[in-house]
């Protein structure tokens, strides 16, 4: 195992690292069935959160190379849903490496743990995967991700 996985291992169980992998993994076939923009990405990663009570935010990050630049970020507080676009008019969130690495390796990615100081507020880590358009596998529209708290 690479360090990443043993760090993330014993952070989170098993269980809960498949089930996360597993439900981001099928929800992105939801945000290519749709005409998506902000509005639409916060109402599919709001159902998404509904449906995974486990998962403590979720995020849809555009390819800032299409007409859409930012994110649509989506937390749990208490029995509400707080949205918002993390980066409007700010960072630059393609060199994060939750966005970044699944990017430049086809691949998903899990983030070492960290302290939400900008949305949530708790320490976390992220599950974060690149989202293609379905006719054509080069076409990035965006990245998903899904955020734990972690204790």
């Amino acid at each position: 195992m690479n360090g990443q996985t043993e760090k993330i291992d014993s952070t989170i169980t098993a269980e809960l690292r498949a089930e996360v992998e597993a439900s981001l993994k099928n929800y992105s076939l939801c945000f290519l069935e749709t005409e998506l923009n902000f509005e639409t990405a916060f109402q599919l990663l709001e159902t998404y959160l509904k449906e995974n009570p486990k998962i403590k935010g979720a995020a849809f990050a555009f390819n800032p190379s299409d007409s859409s630049t930012g994110a649509a970020y989506v937390f749990r507080e208490g029995d509400s849903f707080v949205k918002f676009d993390p980066f409007e008019g700010e960072d630059d969130y393609t060199k994060l490496d939750w966005y970044a690495e699944p990017v430049k390796s086809y691949l998903p990615f899990w983030t070492q743990p960290y302290f939400d100081s900008g949305g949530s507020k708790v320490k976390m880590i992220t599950y974060s995967l690149p989202v293609y358009k379905s006719e054509d596998l080069l076409t990035l529209i965006g990245v998903l991700a899904a955020d734990i708290e972690i204790k």
